[in-house]
């Protein structure tokens, strides 16, 4: 029967608790707040202890055998809390990275928190192995932890709520998003659109009045595009757009304002010219309700077009009537509904671009 040359210490679930939710927090600030990704670290940030078999990881196969192998020829809390190991699991597991960069990234964090958090306890680690001396963090014997203390419970407790924190930062995007979403201003959530809306379906909770009826706003509109530095355009539930921000051209003057993120989004963009032809023909996509039309025609024998303009929402195609037949039309951001409805029987010339929002998994919807 094995027998360790070296003293046996005694691993608690509480130690690998503590391992765990440092390596869990690490990961969900500086890395990504995935779940598959953090049970990752939760686990990673485990190996280090494998130096023992009373070990969480230690008790189970196969770590168990290595964990034998390693409490046989070196102390707890050598070479499996050094920077040198470290640095050896980076270089092994980096092959990793050209497939998926963040499972790499989060395997090399977890690890290293994973074993630097016990620089703080009473025996340190070596963190510079082969040197034996030990890194031990504070220089005051009686400031370090103690194993399964009740500094550790307190710890823990403390690391739970950082938990919680990090991962309603790391859902939201950044801390200055958070006190953006805390103080619901404006500007933040401006920020957060530029930041995010090619990559995500975006709703903006809306606190505020319309500038035409004065009617109070408080309502969740879909983010459609920003239009400029301080508004954007966006999309009530029965489909009406508004310009909204604190321009004077705004349909909303927002007093406060949260963005929340939907789901992964994608944008597919076409630019195409029309030469004296029927519109329909180049808009006949079939409409996923995120489908928008943008461009400028000139149509020919338009003078009977009617389009509905109100003064108290966002008109997303206008007329500029002309000294003979032809009526010069510009779009913006018009939904492919509202295009088709009024534009199917006309035909022009002129240059569009349609911008289709997919949410990601959602196939092609082109036709």
């Amino acid at each position: 029967m094995w027998k360790s040359k070296f003293p046996v210490p005694q691993i608690t679930v509480m130690k690998s608790i503590s391992h765990s939710l440092t390596g869990i927090i690490a990961t969900s600030l500086l890395i990504t707040s995935n779940p598959l990704y953090l049970a990752v670290a939760s686990m990673v940030s485990l190996l280090p202890d494998c130096d023992t078999s009373t070990s969480t990881l230690g008790r189970i196969p196969p770590f168990s055998f290595i964990a034998k192998y390693i409490e046989q020829r070196y102390p707890h809390r050598s070479i499996t809390h050094s920077f040198l190991i470290t640095g050896i699991i980076t270089l092994v597991t980096a092959p990793i990275a050209l497939i998926n960069p963040i499972l790499w990234q989060t395997i090399s964090l977890s690890y290293f928190v994973g074993w630097f958090g016990d620089v703080f306890t009473k025996s340190g680690v070596c963190a510079f192995y082969p040197s034996q001396a030990r890194l031990v963090i504070p220089g005051n014997p009686r400031l370090r932890l103690s194993t399964n203390s009740s500094a550790e419970y307190w710890l823990i407790g403390f690391f739970t709520i950082i938990l919680i924190l990090s991962l309603y930062i790391s859902n939201l995007g950044s801390i200055t998003n958070t006190f953006n979403t805390i103080l619901k201003l404006p500007s933040g959530a401006i920020e957060q659109i530029k930041q995010d809306i090619s990559e995500y379906v975006l709703y903006a909770q809306i606190q505020g009045y319309n500038s035409i009826t004065q009617e109070r706003i408080n309502d969740k509109f879909e983010v459609v595009e920003l239009i400029t530095a301080n508004d954007f355009l966006g999309k009530d539930s029965e489909g009406n757009l508004y310009r909204i921000g604190n321009s004077q051209e705004s349909n909303i003057i927002v007093s406060k304002m949260i963005i929340k993120k939907g789901k992964p989004s994608e944008q597919i963009i076409k630019e195409i010219t029309i030469e004296d032809d029927d519109i329909i023909d180049y808009i006949n996509y079939e409409d996923n309700g995120r489908t928008y039309v943008t461009g400028n025609l000139i149509i020919e024998d338009g003078e009977d077009l009617i389009l509905p303009k109100r003064a108290d929402i966002y008109n997303p195609i206008t007329l500029q009537p002309s000294n003979d037949d032809r009526v010069f039309i510009k779009i913006n951001s018009a939904p492919l509904n509202y295009c088709k409805q009024y534009l199917t029987d006309y035909s022009g010339t002129g240059t569009i671009i349609i911008r289709q929002v997919r949410e990601q998994g959602t196939g092609n919807r082109e036709q």
